[in-house]
């Protein structure tokens, strides 16, 4: 798309900036902008093709001919739909005349021959609604307060609707015009805390909260209500609350809500509230299914609140957002379900609505009758929270996948996010702008001045694609012209004056539009000047309201004190002690550019120190402002009196109390206070007298610009030097290091503390000795802030001379040195296809162009407003190596010179929301020790080398059998019960795995993680081995040893979920970057950790590379997955509503499914020797086959249960149980399988295998193995966890070591078990029947599988060749001497291994050496045994395959 198609869209490509400065918006900012409003969105059905705003009461022309051409008839509707008399004429080139009509909307419809096309025409008014006062050039006072922070006797810890009443009662007669509050917009009543009236849940519905409870008459008549109000507890919590020096929001929404629940109770149920039911009603009418629709959206909200209230607090979650996704449309049959099952609540919801109407409605009715000629002064926010009731009930007009917010600029180059979804300009206009005409009606139909916050909004809206920063944003325009008539017209129709909020840059398009349309611009006194120079009165406009200051700025006392100053300062918001002094420093010059202003307007005595703020300077402050041009002018009560604390402090979320301070005096004393009111009289007396423009005088002289080191220096150098020292510069290399002037090289230095630089040459390569000094930097801030400049090559390679004190030192400028990361890396990053990001991502040591060495650092924070890296190096100071922000792909870097191996390192975020985060390095190679969480700067590992033999031993017709282990537990060093190294698990693990027999070591899980006892399952350091046994060279030689004994090693990788410490990936840059916003989607309740995002490609892209940077960097042989089902089913493990099904409907996680496939499919492509197993325990098709996961394994979890079950069976009762034995052979060919009998069966309270075994000792002995020689002839790969193979009789205890002990124990059971599994494997691997044809069904079949009465199981395995062996099982203790079954093949057959054997301490019997077949049928073959099966045991036959076989043996090979 070219600008002019992303201009027709409304979407500005470009745009001026603060500072004048012309500003390209990138090509895919547009595009990501023009997808969103092209995209189809929500189902939508337009009611207009056109829009037309005309003047009143003219005869109006519209050019109809581009919404239908040949227009043969045209009809006029009112807004009741009737139609009006109306001559149709169509004028030449397709223009219609339409006769003067009053003020008001009209349908007009067009009809051609086939088609129909409605326009909408807004009749009104060329200006908003103007009282005769104003228009007669009457000065209107007023008075503006914060309602819940009116302290009274009889409100319940907040301000209330009543004590808006009582000021009207006591202020009024003193000349007040309008009584001014915060807006009562609905916020949410499920998280009352979540106080800012600027993120409602609804502009057209109002809270609850400020309602007047104990001065309602329901109240005072309700028989509930009275008895639990007297309760002693219900006064004693009255009390505090009433006491509080700061609302507590939830407690009074508790209290309050408690309340009305009883009063409504009473309302809907007794008599003596007839006459109120049916004014009820009345306004459920009026209300219709707007209203309606809300309250449900609050009973549903709370009902799902109800559920969820444990889950910590997030914006991405609140509202619908949390709800499942069968509620989150107001239509659905769930909804409707849900309203028909809760209609007391919905009904109660809608009451507090209508209690709240009345409540306003008596105080207008106070207002007008205490001549207040303007009486309610409103608030009207920008916008609404993306998960609230107004974008529930109309979801199809808003941009969900939209924040809006302000565009970066020299004095905010993060620029501002809201996190408000915009209304669709588009869908807003062809709906008739339905929406913002009932919220203006609203808010008009209850104030008699309302002000519109952020009035450009009307122009145009910063947009910015959701889950991103301000700086991937462009402006999107609005139909002003539309919306400017609307607002006049519900203006007029409302009588409600309208003033816009137009601090900041206003386009001159919007501007002019306030003008034309007579609406009030919003004038602070506090804002009002430049450079040094206040405004005069004279110099207000006349259609302004003007004020002192406002609820974001501190009360005059505290302004004066700078007690806000000293807030902030407590609060850890100055970086130093210097950076406070020098703000309030700056605080001290305001003042006296104030008092000086003050003088020259002759309202302050000229010998007036100002010094201390008495009652002659807070007069002379607001007589100035009353004596303005300004036709509005407000007070604020708490101005005039002695208060200190700040209403909002914005920019501090969390660790101030916003929107929560309540006046320290009650309102009643304050209307008895005979001082207060001759203040006010004498303020409100100055409007009558209006300054005459006259000179201004000189107050502070501007700043100029300086030379310093030969640099011009400006006040903008200041403001950015400011916030480098604030840690909030985001882009510090575009300021700092050398960079090309008109003059020469500018060298800008950032080194606080230091009290000198020098620039000095550098001699050579390599060294630092040169002594020739190229300039003295110059001191520019003397906290730490240096410039020099250079007549000088811009690549000149420089040193720094730094002097702290009596030490100094060489350094190098981190900022000279250009970034290693390549367009085509930022490229794939951002595609998330880099095979191998872990080669650009993290901490590389490295030497850079000139030959440098150090570290270069490289992170993925898109949505972070600053990143740096922190650690010893430079006392964890987040000022000093701020990062480099590649905006096309969300990465930060930089290259840190002198920096060696073993530094420690975490990234300090400045998130999106503007705190501080301290995180360790996602793709760091190595970490500290827990509880410590920096992360280490360590060498990448080199490639491992190649195994040809891998793939082979890997293969599904190899004999695999793995021993599980955990690293931690399998021996500890016995002097101190302490891990083990990788250097002597090297020697002892590999050794003894190597004696017993396993072909395969699986490790588990070695990421780093912070908790011992999650055993590595919640890994937070994906890419650094963890350091409890060593280093990651440590863990390079020990595979290395391993695959020297011929031993094959496999890694636990855990991608299903990660843990929520702070210090990890939990909402990365502030945002859900890793895992997902909605908790049904990210949120694992089993184990309180969070699921990755599979479906964004940078989190695919870090899992992925992962998965191979273990098997190339280490030399595993393979990934065994952790969880998978968990990963690909949306609903593991909750009920119906805690989970949103996918676009299909379903429950299947297809993110999930593609990146376990494509993980498989990259490592099966780029290392193919390796192999991939899924620890799976559904019946998911096709995990093993390249058309579904592509594993090259399943554990089979259903034979490892079914069996186990029958093993746990008393043998006298398995005969019941049979068919848990056989049953898995009827699923063994639909996947590759491995038999696990892992940790997981030896934790948790279900004992160890040996516990599980039933009878007395030597019965469970015998019982295990039997139940091991069955499992190692059954098809499938093996797999033992540690202490399962002599049989540990206690459950495994990840804090010690094995029992080793035990197989010491005299009577030698434990041994004997051991001995067994050690000739099982050996057995198993040196026999091909027992693992060639695993997966191919010549190379098994039951010879006996329904001998239930004696639980016998006889079956045979073949290989290839044609060698047998015939596996027979009795799980009974019952000796058969001559149990008899038919056999394939007739022959020779000897005994190769027998479970009951004396050297494994089994009782000896035995079913002979070798046995000859006879020719006797069994079993349907005409050749049979007849063996002597031992009790609880399992014997192994082997026959060799006869010469005539081979021929049956090749035909099977190439069936396979």
């Amino acid at each position: 798309m070219n600008s002019e198609q992303f201009r027709l869209l409304g979407i500005e490509s470009d745009y001026f900036a603060a500072d004048g400065s012309y500003v390209r918006v990138p090509d895919e900012v547009l595009a990501s902008l023009a997808a969103i409003l092209t995209a189809p969105g929500q189902p939508f059905v337009a009611d207009f093709d056109e829009v037309f705003n005309i003047a009143p009461e003219m005869v109006a022309l519209l050019p109809v001919g581009g919404v239908l051409s040949r227009c043969a008839a045209a009809y006029l509707l009112d807004e009741k739909g009737n139609n009006l008399p109306y001559s149709f004429v169509m004028m030449e080139g397709e223009r219609i005349e339409l006769p003067p009509l009053p003020p008001g909307y009209y349908t007009l419809e067009l009809h051609g021959a086939h088609q129909m096309r409605r326009c909408l025409v807004i009749v009104a008014p060329k200006q908003v609604y103007q009282p005769e006062m104003l228009r007669q050039g009457e000065r209107l006072s007023g008075m503006n307060v914060q309602l819940y922070s009116l302290r009274s006797a009889q409100n319940w810890g907040i301000g209330d609707l009543g004590d808006l009443r009582r000021l009207v009662a006591d202020f009024a007669a003193d000349g007040i015009d309008f009584l001014g509050i915060n807006p009562l917009h609905a916020l949410f009543t499920t998280r009352p805390n979540w106080a800012s009236p600027y993120s409602p849940s609804s502009r057209r519905w109002l809270n609850p909260i400020y309602l007047d409870v104990g001065g309602m008459p329901l109240f005072q008549t309700s028989p509930s209500a009275q008895a639990w109000f007297s309760d002693a507890e219900t006064q004693a919590i009255l009390q505090r609350l009433r006491e509080a020096d700061w609302v507590d929001y939830a407690q009074v929404m508790a209290l309050k809500m408690r309340a009305l629940r009883l009063i409504f109770h009473d309302f809907d149920a007794q008599e003596m509230f007839a006459d109120s039911r049916e004014a009820f009603a009345e306004f459920l009418q009026r209300g219709g299914r707007d209203l309606r629709l809300f309250a449900t959206f609050e009973a549903l909200d709370h009902y799902f609140y109800a559920q969820t209230a444990s889950i910590p607090f997030s914006e991405d979650s609140v509202g619908w957002l949390g709800w499942p996704e069968a509620y989150r449309y107001p239509g659905s049959a769930a909804v409707q379900a849900f309203a028909v099952s809760h209609e007391a609540d919905i009904r109660f919801y809608m009451w507090l609505q209508w209690v709240m109407a009345e409540q306003l409605d008596l105080v207008r009715m106070a207002c007008h009758e205490a001549g207040m000629a303007l009486r309610l002064y409103g608030d009207l926010a920008v916008g609404v929270s993306r998960g609230g009731a107004d974008t529930w009930i109309h979801r199809e007009m808003y941009c969900l996948q939209v924040s809006i917010g302000a565009p970066p600029d020299e004095l905010g180059p993060a620029g501002q996010n809201w996190n408000l979804p915009p209304l669709h300009p588009q869908r807003l206009k062809r709906s008739g702008y339905r929406v913002f005409i009932e919220m203006l009606r609203a808010n008009m139909r209850v104030y008699g001045i309302l002000r519109i916050d952020h009035v450009m909004a009307l122009c145009r809206l910063w947009w910015i694609a959701y889950g991103n920063n301000a700086n991937f944003g462009a402006y999107v325009r609005y139909p002003l012209a539309d919306l400017m008539a609307i607002l006049s017209l519900e203006s007029h129709r409302e009588r409600c004056v309208v003033v816009g909020e137009d601090l900041g840059i206003v386009p001159e398009e919007m501007r002019k539009a306030l003008r034309d349309y007579g609406v009030y611009s919003y004038s602070v006194m506090y804002f009002n000047q430049n450079d040094g120079h206040y405004w005069m009165p004279e110099d207000y406009h006349d259609q302004s309201l003007a004020v002192l200051s406002t609820h974001d700025l501190p009360p005059l006392l505290g302004f004066w004190t700078s007690n806000d100053l000293e807030t902030m300062h407590e609060l850890g918001v100055f970086e130093t002690q210097d950076q406070y002094q020098r703000i309030l420093e700056q605080r001290r010059v305001r003042k006296q550019q104030m008092l000086a202003a003050l003088r020259h307007a002759d309202v302050l005595d000229i010998s007036h120190d100002g010094e201390i703020l008495d009652q002659a300077i807070v007069l002379a402050l607001h007589r100035f402002v009353a004596m303005s041009r300004s036709k509005l002018f407000a007070i604020q009560p708490e101005n005039l009196l002695p208060i200190t604390a700040s209403f909002n402090i914005p920019g501090i979320a969390n660790a101030y109390p916003n929107w929560r301070y309540r006046l320290p005096e009650d309102i009643a004393a304050m209307g008895k206070d005979p001082q207060l009111h001759a203040l006010l009289r004498q303020i409100v007396a100055t409007r009558a007298y209006i300054r005459e423009r006259r000179p201004s005088a000189v107050v502070v002289p501007a700043p100029v610009a300086k030379l310093i080191g030969g640099v011009e220096v400006t006040s903008v150098d200041k403001y950015l030097i400011d916030q480098l020292f604030a840690g909030t510069f985001a882009d510090p290399f575009s300021y700092l290091g050398p960079h090309e002037s008109g003059n020469g090289l500018v060298i800008r230095v950032l080194l606080p503390g230091a009290d000198a630089v020098r620039v000095l040459a550098k001699n050579g390569k390599g060294g630092k000795g040169s002594k020739k000094v190229l300039a003295e930097m110059s001191v520019l801030d003397e906290r730490g802030f240096f410039i020099a400049n250079l007549d000088a090559d811009p690549r000149l390679h420089y040193l720094l001379e730094v002097q702290y004190g009596e030490q100094k030192m060489i350094i190098e400028d981190t900022y000279r040195f250009t970034s290693t990361l390549q367009d085509f890396d930022n490229w794939l990053l951002a595609e998330g296809t880099h095979l191998r990001p872990y080669e650009k991502f993290g901490a590389h040591l490295m030497q850079h162009g000139d030959g440098v060495s150090g570290v270069n650092f490289s992170v993925w924070a898109p949505n972070a407003r600053r990143v740096s890296v922190v650690g010893d190096f430079n006392l964890w100071d987040g000022r000093r190596h701020v990062m480099r922000f590649h905006p096309q792909s969300g990465i930060w870097d930089i290259f840190i010179p002198d920096l060696g191996e073993g530094a420690l390192y975490k990234y300090e975020i400045l998130d999106a929301n503007g705190n501080i985060r301290l995180k360790s390095d996602p793709y760091a190679f190595a970490a500290q020790m827990r509880p410590e969480t920096a992360s280490v700067v360590a060498k990448l590992p080199e490639k491992q080398p190649y195994n040809p033999e891998r793939i082979a031993a890997n293969g599904i017709d190899a004999p695999i059998s793995i021993y599980e282990v955990h690293l931690g537990s399998w021996r500890r060093n016995p002097e101190n019960n302490y891990w083990l190294t990788y250097e002597q698990l090297g020697d002892e693990l590999i050794n003894y795995v190597k004696e017993m027999g396993f072909t395969h070591i699986e490790l588990l899980p070695l990421s780093e993680f912070p908790f011992d006892g999650s055993w590595g399952y919640q890994p937070l350091g994906l890419y650094a081995p963890t350091s409890r046994f060593g280093s990651p060279q440590a863990l390079c030689d020990f595979i290395r040893k391993a695959h020297e004994a011929g031993i094959y090693v496999l890694l636990d990788w855990v991608v299903g979920h990660f843990p929520t410490d702070e210090f990890g990936l939990v909402r990365f840059d502030g945002t859900a970057l890793y895992e997902h916003a909605d908790p049904r989607e990210g949120y694992h309740q089993d184990w309180n950790t969070l699921i990755y995002n599979f479906g964004r490609n940078e989190v695919k892209n870090f899992l992925q590379g992962n998965a191979l940077y273990w098997i190339e960097r280490f030399g595993f042989d393979g990934i065994r997955v952790d969880a998978v089902a968990s990963m690909i089913y949306r609903n593991y493990s909750r009920k119906d509503g805690e989970w949103i099904p996918n676009q299909y409907g379903g429950h299947e996680n297809l993110e999930a499914i593609a990146f376990l496939r494509d993980t498989n499919t990259m490592l099966k492509e780029v290392v193919p020797s390796a192999t991939e197993i899924a620890e799976e325990s559904t019946s998911f098709a096709n995990v093993t086959r390249q058309e579904g996961l592509n594993f090259s394994y399943k554990w089979n979890m259903g034979w490892m249960n079914d069996t186990l079950r029958y093993m746990m069976e008393d043998p006298i009762n398995r005969k019941y149980h049979h068919n848990k034995m056989t049953f898995g052979m009827m699923y063994q060919y639909s996947e590759n399988f491995v038999l696990p009998l892992s940790h997981d069966e030896v934790v948790h309270g279900k004992r160890s295998l040996l516990g599980r075994m039933p009878g007395d000792c030597w019965q469970q002995f015998a019982n295990l193995r039997a139940y091991y020689g069955f499992m190692y002839g059954f098809p499938g790969k093996k797999l033992l966890f540690m202490g399962n193979e002599f049989a540990q009789g206690r459950e495994w205890n990840y804090n010690e070591g094995l029992d080793w002990f035990l197989l010491d124990q005299e009577g030698g059971w434990h041994k004997g078990v051991q001995n067994f599994v050690r000739d099982l494997n050996r057995a198993y691997k040196d026999t091909a029947p027992l693992y060639q044809l695993d997966q191919w069904p010549e190379g098994f079949e039951w010879l006996v599988a329904d001998d239930g009465n004696n639980s016998v199981f006889v079956f045979e395995r073949r290989d290839r060749e044609g060698n047998r062996v015939i596996v027979i099982s009795n799980f009974t203790p019952v000796v058969h001497d001559s149990y008899r079954f038919g056999v394939n093949e007739a022959g020779e057959y000897r005994e190769i291994l027998n479970s009951d054997d004396p050297g494994y301490n089994g009782s000896g019997v035995s079913a002979g050496q070798t046995l000859q077949t006879e020719e006797i049928w069994s079993h349907g073959r005409p050749n049979s045994l007849a063996v002597k099966v031992p009790p609880l045991a399992t014997v192994y036959l082997y026959k060799a395959a006869e010469p005539g076989a081979m021929e049956a043996a090749e035909q099977a090979e190439g069936e396979a």
